[in-house]
């Protein structure tokens, strides 16, 4: 069966114990009721339960008995071997990223990691039920999500200015567009800003560089002394590149200054002392 980081064979057409080692897939898993037994778990956190699963989906692990494989982003293979799985499943992207460890647990049971940064929910899900055999209980749990959010869309006025989709985790800042996998704004029917983009940036997957980068930049490179009859006149140094959409550097040189880069999921701003 082919998935994002290879083929695995002797994949169970219907696996009964699954273990997942990204917290990101088991929500998925369970929104199909795929026989979860195991799942890895974060720090918990205000977004987690206390043992480190994810609101949204913890109470459907109770209520299907799923443990706690291990916490940490790294696979702990030692204790998803003890749990004597038919099947794992994990990310090939994002924090758990499995991919370097896919030798070691494929040791342990059929492995499939899929990306979950460069699709949507329900593109991902499909994929899974595809891969799982569970095709009618997907198509169940979408319909009844767009139907939720045509209800949803009934019930509200949608402004009408532009509406921006961030997430701030106090050491970055992410900001969504209408390309990004979480698109339910677009769904309800407002109009995501798009950051604007030079063509530099675009060239370098959106990376904007530091004020002081940009600086050395700027500088006249030391050339070699030549004589006369070969001495050209050295080129001038470029101006200072003008502040970029995103970029905040303030005057003061002890000031914060802003970088921001782009990642599948959007915008990723970082704040650091220039």
């Amino acid at each position: 069966m082919k998935h994002d980081t290879g083929t695995t064979a002797n994949v169970p057409d219907r696996p009964k114990r699954i273990v997942s080692v990204s917290v990101t897939m088991t929500g998925h898993l369970l929104a199909v009721d795929a026989p979860v037994i195991a799942s890895q778990a974060t720090p918990p956190s205000v977004i987690t339960d206390k043992q480190g699963f994810f609101s949204q989906w913890s109470d459907a692990a109770a209520k299907n008995g799923v443990k706690v494989a291990y916490q940490g982003f790294e696979p702990d293979v030692e204790k998803v071997l003890a749990l004597k799985p038919d099947l794992i499943v994990g990310a090939a992207s994002g924090a758990e990223n499995a991919e370097k460890f896919y030798d070691k647990l494929s040791a342990v049971a059929p492995t499939l990691l899929y990306r979950h940064d460069d699709v949507s929910w329900q593109d991902l899900t499909a994929r899974l039920g595809k891969d799982l055999g569970l095709q009618k209980r997907v198509g169940e749990v979408v319909a009844a999500h767009e139907k939720r959010v045509g209800e949803a869309k009934a019930a509200i006025t949608v402004p009408k200015q532009a509406a921006a989709l961030v997430r701030d985790n106090q050491s970055a800042m992410t900001v969504f567009t209408p390309e990004s996998a979480q698109g339910l704004l677009t769904s309800l029917g407002f109009t995501v800003l798009t950051p604007p983009v030079s063509s530099r940036a675009r060239r370098r997957a959106g990376v904007r560089t530091s004020r002081s980068s940009a600086r050395r930049r700027s500088r006249t490179p030391r050339r070699t002394a030549r004589s006369s009859s070969s001495a050209t006149p050295p080129r001038r140094s470029p101006p200072p590149p003008r502040a970029r959409s995103g970029r905040t550097c303030p005057p003061s040189r002890t000031s914060a200054c802003t970088t921001s880069a782009w990642t599948p999921s959007g915008w990723t701003t970082t704040a650091r002392a220039t």
